[in-house]
């Protein structure tokens, strides 16, 4: 789950990473370092993977970037 600020920028996310394999891809939840990268940002660009957890991490990465769009689309057509 991605939570949006007025502006634009990610307030904060959650991964639910349960059906992950334990200690490599539930990472992308346990890790909180990871999420908090996100804070702040307009962009999932420059956010590092987890290593170890590198499909997860990217996978939500794709994830977050596809929720990043979907709501400057909704801004726009605000």
């Amino acid at each position: 789950a991605v939570a949006f600020n007025d502006d634009g920028t990610i307030a904060g996310v959650w991964f639910d990473a349960s059906n992950e394999t334990s200690g490599k891809g539930q990472q992308v939840s346990d890790d909180k370092s990871f999420a908090e990268s996100f804070k702040g940002l307009t962009s999932v660009d420059g956010v590092d993977t987890i290593a170890g957890a590198t499909l997860s991490s990217t996978a939500a990465k794709t994830a977050d970037g596809d929720a990043v769009a979907a709501f400057a689309q909704l801004k726009k057509g605000a």
